[in-house]
């Protein structure tokens, strides 16, 4: 049985970082494929690519939507919309 289906979570403190930093700390101009998969935290990780999506730098954008995204209160009309403003459909 997962977290996800009752059983107690414990808590880990990671170090993260945004899409922004990484490119930026890399030089890397472009990304051809985004996969996201951070089990309903998605919408956090593309606020972290604000300035790469407004650049357009990223080509390809793969993440999932199930459960888990109301337990982080993030809607996916929400991340929709919010690509749709940086001119991805």
């Amino acid at each position: 049985m997962s977290a996800h289906q009752g059983e107690q979570a414990a808590a880990h403190t990671v170090s993260a970082i945004t899409i922004d930093s990484l490119l930026r700390d890399n030089h890397w101009p472009t990304v051809d494929v985004l996969k996201i998969d951070t089990e309903g935290w998605d919408l956090k990780v593309l606020l972290g690519a604000d300035q790469a999506l407004a650049a357009q730098q990223i080509e390809v954008i793969q993440f999932e939507y199930g459960q888990m995204w109301a337990h982080t209160g993030s809607p996916l009309k929400s991340a929709l919309d919010y690509l749709q403003g940086h001119g991805y459909t």
